[in-house]
């Protein structure tokens, strides 16, 4: 076979093609730990996400019911002040 050049071309072993930049067990711990890692990020995000929603909706209810409350307490308080 020969390659674009003309040359003929040489088949090359793997290793050499494909230089590596560490030994191989460095490689299997950064492609295992490198998705684990962004997968636990995306899932915090997730949580914080609707954590942060349901806390917001809890406020918003609490809050409307308070003033429900207060609003239902303004008019007796304004007859406990009449009749005295």
């Amino acid at each position: 076979m020969q390659n674009t050049f003309g040359e003929p071309q040489v088949d090359t072993p793997w290793h050499r093609r494909f230089p590596s930049k560490g030994s191989l067990r460095s490689q299997i711990i950064a492609w295992s730990f490198v998705p684990t890692a962004i997968i636990l990020v995306l899932a915090a995000l997730v949580s914080l996400c609707a954590y942060q929603r349901l806390t917001k909706n809890l406020v918003i209810n609490r809050d409307r019911d308070v003033t429900r409350l207060s609003a239902e307490l303004v008019p007796l308080t304004r007859r406990s002040i009449v009749v005295q």
